[in-house]
């Protein structure tokens, strides 16, 4: 083998996957050239397993770079100037800073557990690993919870972006432009490679940025005459005292909307599944942080300039109908069409891979994803002799392998002693359960899937989503329960429970102290903004009208059971009236549509 700068030799790279999981990782840390040699050769193996002439596309780091900024730098950034409107420019900075320097340390935790973890597909395949079966149906909960909404979510926003973009209520129904989305997005989702998509990540990104420039320019322009600022935005109490007033639980509310603005660990193990090389998603993590800390500073301090405290929720559709409003929304809209694929693609590999492992079981097969199972059986801290996990399997055969130092013939022979993979009954029995995986066939990655069990999963996805998103009222505070019941628990209280579990003495002091801090913290954070998010929710539908409707309903429903037709009747005339209102002020989904620049401009 070459020295510690070339390039390791085939047989010190089958030497080191014989090592234990945790002296597997250091030595990666200290001897990049044989991670990136494995990454390689990983990527080649995957995709000639894939099929024989069948190329799968794996991504690079700035294809993942994309996909991130497509995925996080999303709808969060038009919520910053009334976030920080209700904090104040202090907290409003310092949360938002925290959340960066948060969720670089996320990307890394994330890293880290894949590497540990091989042939991991989902995270729910770490958490089998870290503590068993019931971590890993927590961990499916937290998440799919989590992407289904999403995919609701930004079914409305596309909706509502073509609508701004076409004109406004009057030139465009929601419902139509809902389905001419879901038109787009499920065409656009036949492609199932996220490298091949990349081209429209890149163009939702720029424009996004473009739409920050024509947000940036009106507010500028059209700045309100008296924005009410402050360092600190003191809570009048735990609501606020009335109209233009700030209670405690609207300040969380606005924490919780920075934190959604930073969300996107729930894709993070898919992502790095799909990689050429899964030991640089830190980069990728890391680079986009950074890019989206820098605009939604930017926005957040210019906007809370600009407008102060009367910032509406959603700043981008806050324009008067014209040029500008109509431009914002064609940019948005990109954007939203971006964002909506990075998580679809992402959502429907979830469901297929489940659905794939559970037909497997069902065909006979006892542990039907190799490399996932088996990651769980091995045993972080039994010394000696243990199986090779499950190489192969993962986008790279295991986690990254290094040697410390130069390693001669005779002690690559004496490591190789030291740890022999089984033999006899047991080599008899890893391969006949390796058949059973390669029978399987469980995808990897997105790329992976056939064409038509793909259709439908997106047809499936994009069809709730569009049904969801023109009919259920109150849309944005029923986002706001599930995103505080599952942000902070995705991006830290998961990944930081199984850290502690997994990597052990591979995290410094500094780290397991972090880890040990954030998980009861998160969770306590996740409880307050769960009940600070349920009250607005309860609030916001006993202020509406379609409310008084709804129980109009029920009463002449109930007063009527007993006297025939007329009672039923009454309710379904209530129920039509409370839906069709729904239809007519459909935008409320995302908040209400003030007027920007201020009317008195």
């Amino acid at each position: 083998m070459e020295g510690g700068g070339g390039s390791p030799s085939r047989a010190a790279i089958e030497a080191a996957s014989l090592l234990p999981t945790r002296r597997r990782l250091r030595a990666a840390a200290s001897h990049p050239s044989l991670a990136k040699a494995q990454d390689d050769s990983a990527a080649a193996r995957g995709e000639r397993a894939s099929g024989p002439g069948a190329a799968k596309p794996r991504c690079g780091v700035g294809d993942t770079l994309l996909a991130l900024l497509s995925l996080q730098l999303g709808w969060g950034l038009w919520l910053m100037p009334h976030s920080w409107g209700q904090l104040g420019w202090l907290p409003g900075m310092g949360v938002t800073l925290s959340l960066a320097a948060g969720t670089a340390w996320s990307g890394s935790l994330y890293s880290r557990l894949y590497a540990a973890t091989p042939g991991a597909v989902l995270l729910g395949d770490i958490a089998q690993r870290a503590a068993g079966p019931g971590a890993r149906a927590a961990s499916y909960c937290v998440v799919y919870a989590l992407d289904a909404t999403r995919c609701v979510i930004l079914h409305l926003a596309a909706a509502q972006s073509l609508r701004h973009a076409l004109g406004g209520a009057a030139a465009a129904p929601l419902p139509a432009c809902g389905a001419a989305v879901l038109v787009a997005v499920l065409a656009l989702s036949q492609v199932r490679s996220l490298s091949r998509l990349s081209w429209f990540f890149g163009l939702g990104t720029a424009a996004q940025l473009t739409a920050i420039a024509v947000v940036a320019y009106q507010m500028w322009a059209h700045p309100f005459p008296s924005p009410r600022r402050a360092l600190v935005v003191r809570p009048d109490g735990w609501l606020a005292a009335g109209p233009g007033g700030v209670g405690l639980d609207d300040q969380l509310v606005a924490a919780f909307n920075i934190i959604f603005a930073f969300g996107g660990q729930f894709a993070f193990v898919e992502l790095l599944s799909s990689m050429r090389q899964p030991s640089r998603f830190p980069e990728a993590v890391t680079a986009c942080t950074g890019i989206m800390s820098l605009l939604y500073l930017a926005l957040g301090a210019f906007g809370y300039l600009s407008c102060g405290a009367d910032a509406t929720e959603i700043l981008v559709f806050s324009f008067r109908e014209g040029p500008a409003a109509r431009a914002a929304g064609a940019f948005v809209l990109l954007q939203a069409l971006a964002q909506y694929l990075v998580n679809l693609n992402v959502f429907s590999h979830n469901l297929l891979v489940l659905l794939a492992r559970r037909s497997s079981r069902g065909s006979g097969h006892a542990r039907p994803h190799r490399a996932a199972s088996d990651a769980a059986d091995c045993d972080l801290e039994a010394p000696g002799p243990r199986p090779d996990c499950a190489r192969g399997a993962h986008d790279s055969p295991g986690p990254l392998l290094a040697v410390q130092g130069p390693h001669s013939a005779g002690q690559q022979q004496q490591q190789q002693q030291q740890h022999k993979p089984p033999q006899g009954e047991d080599a008899a029995l890893l391969a006949a359960d390796g058949a059973a995986a390669a029978a399987a066939a469980v995808p990897s990655c997105s790329a992976d899937h056939s064409p038509l069990p793909w259709f439908a999963a997106t047809a499936f996805v994009v069809g709730y989503s569009f049904l969801i998103s023109m009919t259920v009222p109150f849309f944005s505070a029923l986002v706001g329960v599930v995103s505080s019941s599952t942000y902070l628990l995705c991006a830290y209280t998961l990944p930081c429970i199984f850290a502690l579990r997994m990597l052990g003495s591979d995290l410094t002091p500094r780290e397991r102290a972090a880890c040990r801090a954030a998980v009861p913290a998160t969770i306590a954070l996740s409880a307050l903004g769960l009940a600070c998010s349920l009250g607005a929710l309860g609030r916001r539908v006993c202020s509406d009208g379609r409310c008084a409707a709804l129980l109009g309903a029920a009463a002449a429903a109930a007063g009527g059971g007993g006297g025939g037709s007329s009672g039923a009747g009454a309710a379904v005339s209530a129920v039509s009236v409370a839906v069709s209102s729904t239809g007519s002020s459909g935008a409320r989904g995302l908040g209400s549509l003030p007027v920007f620049p201020p009317a008195s401009m």
